[in-house]
């Protein structure tokens, strides 16, 4: 029964040759996910902006038709 182990009492099979660790991460890794984190506020910041410039004119027609 190679590759088999049990949990609870259950039959699991287990992939040898997939690893069961993962690297730590390194300083590099974690400054990277702050920059991309950064980046995609800024990104969804900028378009809300555009959007409320788009959509301003219209709201204030609105305003002056009702």
């Amino acid at each position: 029964m190679s590759g088999q182990s049990y949990v609870d009492g259950v039959a699991v099979r287990a992939n040898p040759k997939q690893p069961t660790w993962t690297p730590k991460r390194s300083g590099w890794d974690k400054a990277g996910d702050v920059a991309y984190g950064t980046g995609y506020v800024v990104g969804m910041a900028n378009t809300l902006r555009e959007g409320y410039q788009t959509l301003r004119p219209l709201a204030e027609g609105l305003r002056m038709v009702a």
